[in-house]
Parts: structure tokens; sequence; C-alpha cells
């Protein structure tokens, strides 16, 4: 076992990690989640020590925990080695657990791509999502992808859209929407207007968000009844979309909304308006060294509130999380082995898989 004090007197280098790896993979399964926990707050106390190359060795581990561990620890990850490993590792993976843990990173890359115009990597990545969808056989698994294809654009993404778009299924149309706030694309401001007034409140916020990514100052006024909707996320998510938006208009819009009878719309309005204050002032300081940095290369957003996800799988109850500092994975299900599931692949998958028991 790499004791703390050894680790700060070595030189990293592949050949410890394959011998430490070596070693530590015989271990139990409960000693080797403490050590890799160790191993990232060692990491994260340490600025410049990067484990990463070690830690990916784990991701096709047959614990879940320890490939849910992995899987969280390599969201920080800017290699593409990892976005290769991910990608080769979720075409076998059997627990929905974990495949929605690599969807999310899978999405983390595309979305970069989308931000950065690298066009090509973007295009490979998402045609790799879209033969995903082909071979799931999972609505859930399939939905979630959904979500992350509309970062690119061509007609079979659009009827992928489309087709969730025009069912009566709700889970269906929320992938949809989500795909289209993700496309930036004016194209779908129609469809997602019909939306706007629809029975279920979590559609209508869901269709603000996606206005406020897509639209222009011109399309503010769809927004403003919303500010005055039955369901508070609602009134917030038009407040967001409102702020996304932008403009004189959209300033003055939630500078009125210091009148609201709603405090957590009064308070969200307040950190918009901070916001683009800051943001007018950015605008004189601005040089070209900072635009050829990619000043500009993500959007602006204002959290209100984390939005709800029907489909994040990680927070199902009964799942364990890991402590905000990263160091130590509480789960009743901490240990447990999932090696000798049926199901062969993803496509095999058809119903999520029962909480294993413990096993010492």
């Amino acid at each position: 076992m790499m004791e703390k004090e050894n680790i700060k007197k070595e030189k990293i280098n592949f050949n410890e990690f394959d011998s430490y790896y070596t070693s530590l993979k015989t271990k139990d399964d409960k000693v080797i989640l403490s050590e890799l926990s160790k191993l990232r707050k060692y990491e994260q106390k340490n600025k410049g020590t990067d484990y990463e190359s070690f830690m990916i060795k784990f991701i096709e581990h047959k614990n879940l925990s320890i490939r849910v561990f992995i899987l969280e620890y390599l969201k920080k990850s800017n290699d593409i080695t990892t976005l290769r490993e991910v990608k080769k590792t979720l075409m076998k993976e059997k627990n929905i657990r974990v495949i929605f843990k690599s969807i999310e990173l899978l999405e983390r890359w595309i979305r970069e791509f989308s931000y950065k115009n690298k066009t090509k990597e973007l295009n490979k990545n998402v045609e790799y999502v879209m033969n995903l969808i082909s071979q799931s056989s999972n609505k859930k698994i399939i939905n979630r992808l959904i979500e992350i294809i509309g970062y690119s654009d061509n007609k079979d993404i659009d009827s992928l859209i489309m087709k969730n778009l025009n069912t009566n299924n709700k889970p269906d149309k929320i992938s949809s929407i989500k795909s289209i706030r993700n496309s930036s694309n004016s194209k779908w401001i129609p469809f997602i207007q019909e939306f706007l007034d629809d029975n279920d409140p979590l559609i209508r916020a869901l269709a603000c968000s996606a206005l406020g990514n897509i639209g222009e100052e011109e399309h503010i006024d769809l927004l403003i009844d919303l500010l005055e909707d039955e369901n508070l996320d609602t009134q917030k998510s038009s407040v967001q979309a409102i702020y996304n938006i932008g403009g004189s208009y959209a300033l003055n819009l939630l500078e009125g909304l210091k009148f609201s009878t709603e405090p957590e719309i009064i308070k969200l309005s307040e950190k918009c308006v901070i916001e683009i204050n800051k943001e007018k002032q950015l605008d004189h300081t601005i040089t070209p060294e900072k635009l050829s940095e990619g000043f500009f290369g993500q959007r602006r957003k204002i959290s209100s509130n984390d939005e709800f996800d029907e489909y994040d799988a990680a927070n199902v109850e009964g799942w364990g999380s890991l402590n905000t500092d990263g160091t130590s994975f509480i789960a009743p299900d901490a240990i447990d082995d999932d090696i000798d599931d049926p199901i062969k692949s993803l496509s095999d998958y058809e119903k999520p898989i029962e909480q294993p028991d413990i096993d010492d």
C-alpha cells in the first residue's frame, strides 16, 4: 500500500503507476476505494500532482462504487485519451448508474467541442452518440443521449428531435426540448414557442430555458406572461431566459421585477441585473488579447436552483455519493460485485439493475 508520505517523495512515472496498480488491484475493494480517495485528496492539496493516468486504470473495475468514483474523478480531465476510454467502456457497461455518469462526461466533451467550434471532433462524437442511440433498447438511456445530439446539426438529428417532440410522452418531449436548448439554433423557436403554454410546469420551464438560449431580443415578449406563471420554477426560468437573451429591453424588464410579490424572483432578478451591469463595464475593458484567448468561450449562466432532472440516475434513492471533498465514499452498497450481471452490452439493457447487497 502506498502511504501518503511515500507519495510526497516519489517522482510520479508510469513504471511506478504500473507497479502500484499491480499491487493495489489485488486488495479488497474497500481498501482500493480508500487508497484512491487518499490519492485524490493528496492531488487536490498538491498543485501539479496528477494521478489521472493511474486512476483511469480502474475505469472497468468489477466494483460499481469504484467505477463511479473514477468517473467522478475524471470530470476534471482535459486529456482526449480519457474521452476515448470513456467511450470504449460505455459500449460495454451494464449498470445504468455508470452509464449515466459516462454520458455526463461525454456531454462535457461534446459541449467543449461545440463552444470551441471544433467541428470535426464535435461531429465525430455526436455520430458516436447516434450509434449508441441506435444500439440501445432502454428508453431512458435513449432520451438522455438525445439531449446531447442537439450540439450538432443534421437531418438525422432533426428527425430524432422532431419525433420526440411530436409524441404525448413527457420524458420524450423533455429530452428533445433539452436538446434544442443545447443547439443554440433559432430554427427551433417556432416549435419551442408551442410549449411555453403547456399544461405541465416542467415543460413550460424547460421551454423558457431553451428559448433563452436560442432566442433574440425580439423573442423576449414570448416570455413576459410566464413571469407571472402559477408555478414559481417556471417564473424563475423565464427570468433566467430573459437574462440570457440580454439587451436593454431585458434589463428594463428585470429591473421592474423588484416589485414582484415573490421574494425569490426579486432576488434572482437583482442578481441578473448586477451581472448585466458588470458585463457592460467589462465591454469597456476587453482587449484584442482577451478576445484571442477565447474571452467569450462560454455562455453566461445564473443558477437559481438546480433544475429537476428525472433522468439523473446518480441521485436515485439508495445510491451513495462522494463527500464534498471527494475523500470518502459513503454508500449503502459500497461494496458490490456486479461482474456476473447477465446483461451483455448496452444494447441488451432492458431495465434498471436492482441494488446489490453489500459484499464484505
